[in-house]
This record gives C-alpha cells, sequence and structure tokens, in this order.
C-alpha cells in the first residue's frame, strides 16, 4: 500500500476498525481461514517477526491476531518497512499489508517503476488526471481503479501478468492464444525447393527478396 505521508494513522485506524465489523473474533470468526499449510504459516509468521525484531510498526487488526497451532493469523498492518527487507523483497501470499508512504505522486510512481513489474495495480482516487496518469505512466499486468481483484473476475478480458510478475495473459481469446500453440506447416513442390535459389551462383528474384529481407 502506498500512501500519502501524514495519512498512515488515519488509514490504520480504518483499516482496522473495517476490519473488526468483518471478523469481529479475530482468528475465533467463523468466516475468517487460515493459511494452507504449516509451511506457508512458517514462511509468512517469519516475515512478521523480522518486522518485529527490526522494531517496524506493527499493528495486528484485531487482538485475537495469531494462532501457530491452527495456522492462522488476521492481517497485520507493517508501516514503512526497510525496502530491502524481506517483507518488501519477497512475495507474500499472506495476511500481511506493509504501508509506504510517499510526499508526492511522482515519487510514488518512481517506487513502483523501480521495481519489478507487479501483476496488480490498485488506485484509489476519484481525480481523473490522476488516474490517467497512473494507468498511462504505470506497467502492470492489470489495473482497478476504486476496486481492487474483480479485474480477475471479467471472463472477457485478458488477466495476466508482465515482466517479472508474468508472460502472457488468459481469459477468452487471450487465454486460447496463450495456452496452445500455432503450428507453421509449410509445404514446398519437391522440384523446387527454395533453398536451392539460394546456393546456386546465378541471380534471381527469390535470392535477391531474402537478401534485403535480411539486409533491412
Amino acid at each position: 500500500m502506498l500512501l500519502p505521508e501524514g495519512k498512515e494513522q488515519a488509514f490504520v485506524d480504518a483499516y482496522c476498525s473495517h476490519y473488526q465489523k468483518l471478523y469481529t473474533n479475530g482468528i475465533d470468526s467463523d468466516n475468517l481461514t487460515g493459511l494452507i499449510n504449516k509451511r506457508q504459516f512458517d514462511r509468512v509468521q517469519t516475515l512478521l517477526e523480522h518486522e518485529i525484531a527490526v522494531n517496524s510498526k506493527v499493528v495486528a487488526c484485531h487482538s485475537n491476531s495469531i494462532s501457530t497451532d491452527r495456522q492462522i493469523m488476521v492481517t497485520h498492518l507493517i508501516v514503512n518497512p526497510k525496502v530491502d527487507s524481506p517483507v518488501m523483497s519477497e512475495e507474500i501470499f499472506g495476511p500481511l499489508l506493509p504501508i509506504i508512504t510517499y510526499s508526492t505522486v511522482e515519487q510514488a510512481i518512481a517506487f513502483i517503476t523501480a521495481r519489478p513489474r507487479p501483476l496488480a495495480l490498485y488506485l484509489m482516487s476519484e481525480n481523473e488526471s490522476l488516474q490517467h496518469k497512473v494507468s498511462t505512466q504505470v506497467h502492470s499486468g492489470g489495473m482497478c481503479i476504486n476496486d481492487c481483484v474483480f479485474h480477475l473476475a471479467v471472463d472477457d478480458a485478458p488477466f495476466g501478468g508482465i515482466g517479472e510478475s508474468g508472460k502472457g495473459a488468459y481469459h477468452g481469446k487471450e487465454g486460447f492464444l496463450t495456452f496452445s500453440h500455432a503450428k507453421t506447416v509449410m509445404k514446398t513442390d519437391a522440384k523446387a525447393h527454395n533453398v536451392s535459389q539460394l546456393l546456386g551462383p546465378e541471380d534471381n528474384e527469390f535470392k535477391r527478396a531474402v537478401l534485403a529481407s535480411l539486409c533491412a
């Protein structure tokens, strides 16, 4: 999460308040799931414990926050971790949300573009000029404006990464092209191999065309 400087506490308070309405009993809420196995839980917990050990500001979104035995934890907000820390350099795939503050939009854009291209980009803004600026200047696999994740649900629009976040896209026509391979089959008369026209000393139209394409 990239957030304007000075809005950290307001964001943390609002996030935790809404979280507690959704998951009233923390890790004992019926609608809160855990990580898929112990290995993944241990991986995410190690990221969290590192931030606590280096005195980053870490806020659990509910006081009933973690159960190692059940491999479940509430979302933890991590405010301004070091940019080279493990939680900022590894894919999290768990309930940890780093928050990085910026002073100008240009600084935020520079922060994103200096790093591997993201699978998704979510912009929360009603400013149409800013919407245009971010959507045209920042590379990402997909983007939502004032929403998140739901571009995945648009089944006739391509979904996929770019650069380090993936290659190709799926859904509809794009999915068919990504997961299939068009095989070229070229058939030439057995008595008129094109390659023979390249090897002889004489000049011919085919040789000139091939040489022109190579020298273009």
